[in-house]
């Protein structure tokens, strides 16, 4: 389902905040509904439970309420504890969606942009409009890439990379790797974003896309860590 905002009633710049990998760590939760309202956009790259856990259906009911209770426009997409945690990830992710609210294999028109998301392990979701920027959110990143890499391992995927290469969006939203070399990278013309698993209790790493001001800044404990400038 593709939600729009009327003509006129936007710039085409937008303040997004992308956090990902919460594994039922519900202070986060709390934080991240509190502060995704205040930005145009508010994207959870997947990884809401934790499938290590006991009582994955408690976890799932206490995200759903988190869900019906968020203010402003939010993507999320499944990860693999989704996937490996219940028999039909896919339907339940299904249950997180409302107005405002978008989920797997869906897409969003905001602002000059449209925003399509792709669940765990599913291909990229194509655009539908010519002419807007392509923002796409997706669990993994592409594998060989910084925001895939740390010290001993890859934890990207190589069909991911493939289809960045033959498609080149503007943006990919992702996680997965905790402990990504470094938050950003590139495939061609592709800006891949993640903002790996916070060590700090109180507020999860966060990734601030600005393209008003030109910027992607990464926050760690809540403070900016690094500025990367955009074309």
């Amino acid at each position: 389902m593709t939600w729009r905002w009327p003509v006129g009633a936007y710039s085409t710049a937008m303040r997004i905040i992308h956090f990902s990998d919460f594994h039922a760590h519900w202070p986060w939760f709390d934080w991240a509904a509190r502060e995704g309202a205040r930005y145009d956009l508010a994207i959870h790259s997947g990884d809401f439970i934790d499938m290590r856990q006991p009582r994955i259906p408690a976890q799932a009911n206490r995200v759903k309420g988190w869900s019906d209770a968020l203010k402003g426009e939010w993507v999320f997409c499944s990860g693999n504890h989704e996937a490996e945690g219940f028999a039909d990830h896919r339907l339940w992710m299904t249950t997180l969606g409302r107005m405002g609210v978008t989920t797997e294999v869906g897409r969003k028109i905001l602002a000059g942009s449209e925003i399509t998301v792709s669940g765990w392990r599913d291909p990229l979701t194509p655009p539908a409009e010519t002419g807007l920027r392509w923002l796409t959110v997706h669990h993994e990143p592409p594998a060989e890439t910084a925001v895939a890499t740390d010290d001993h391992s890859d934890f990207g995927s190589f069909d991911l990379r493939q289809e960045l290469e033959n498609q080149q969006p503007d943006v990919l939203f992702c996680g997965h790797q905790h402990t990504p070399t470094r938050w950003h990278d590139r495939v061609g013309k592709t800006l891949c974003l993640n903002p790996g698993r916070s060590t700090h209790p109180a507020v999860p790493n966060f990734i601030v896309y600005d393209d008003q001001l030109k910027r992607a800044a990464f926050y760690m404990g809540g403070e900016v860590q690094a500025v990367l400038r955009l074309p």
